[in-house]
């Protein structure tokens, strides 16, 4: 199945590629999502097997000098829950649970106090409790905001923006 995905995405990005230097040639302007469905595609053909993830896991376990300071899960599938249930428990252990993601609604969960994001070749680290100051919401409303908001895989409220959802959601109480 991984080699059919892997040749289905190299065939992808191919015609796509060929389409983008023909309109190029004929002086055509090339749409952002062509470069997109190159830049997936790509990334979707570069296989990540099970073996090199072993790997990974086994050389960052022997460069950390604390057991308690990075643990690793391997989770088979979509890893939101594992890591969720997860922080859960080391949250309610007093452990600070730090998520390293760039994937934002994991920010969602109670239990999560920072939130780093990748960012070029840096971090942006989101302290949660001071951005929900920020933007006067309590817990409840953020994660309200979450279901409603563009997350990885819906629009839930389709053509409404940000800030209409915002207004929304701090109309309704806790």
């Amino acid at each position: 199945m991984a080699r059919l995905d892997r040749t289905l995405a190299i065939n992808e990005a191919t015609v796509t590629i060929n389409t983008m230097e023909t309109q190029a040639r004929q002086g055509q302007g090339i749409k952002n999502a062509a470069y997109k469905t190159v830049q997936r595609n790509l990334r979707a053909s570069v296989p990540f097997a099970e073996s090199v993830k072993k790997e990974l896991v086994a050389a960052m376990e022997k460069d950390k000098a604390d057991e308690e300071t990075i643990k690793i899960h391997l989770v088979q599938g979509e890893a939101d829950l594992a890591i969720r249930s997860r922080a859960r428990e080391l949250a309610t252990s007093t452990k600070l649970v730090v998520v390293v993601a760039n994937d934002a609604d994991y920010c969602l969960g109670p239990e999560i106090k920072w939130l780093l994001r990748p960012w070029g070749s840096r971090y942006i680290q989101y302290d949660i409790p001071t951005c929900l100051d920020k933007v006067a919401l309590s817990r409840a409303q953020y994660q309200a905001l979450g279901v409603v908001s563009h997350t990885d895989y819906s629009f839930n409220l389709p053509r409404l923006g940000i800030a209409t959802n915002i207004k929304i959601i701090k109309a309704i109480s806790d």
